[in-house]
């Protein structure tokens, strides 16, 4: 997964970095969905890779990520620095953090109540 998760990074900045006439068309007219999904994504994936790693270290690391995008992307033509673009970065890491937190906390009080359903029967 941690070899995933490189290459998809190396991907965003390759697309992060592009002139605003050749990235995708579907990208450019849901920017900041597209932001918001893709820090979703990179925050399960980081999660998957390293584990045992704080939820504030993930963030703080993929918030860093998103803040060097914005920052080279304002020394690029025809690119330029978003604080929205930052804020959306920061929602898909926070809905995984929380859709992550509420499946731990099911699995934990679910968990136990299908095992005493097992003896039970």
């Amino acid at each position: 997964m941690k070899y995933i998760l490189a290459g998809t990074v190396l991907t965003i900045f390759l697309f992060a970095l592009m002139p605003g006439q050749v990235t995708p068309a579907f990208i450019v007219n849901h920017d900041k969905a597209a932001h918001a999904a893709v820090f979703f994504m990179l925050a399960m994936m980081l999660h998957r890779s390293f584990a045992v790693m704080p939820v504030l270290q993930r963030v703080l690391i993929l918030g860093l990520l998103g803040l060097s995008i914005e920052i080279l992307q304002y020394l690029f033509a025809h690119r330029g620095f978003s604080y929205e673009d930052i804020a959306y970065d920061l929602l898909g890491m926070a809905l995984y953090t929380m859709a992550s937190m509420q499946r731990k906390l099911a699995v934990k009080v679910f968990g136990k109540q299908s095992k005493r359903a097992d003896k039970r029967i």
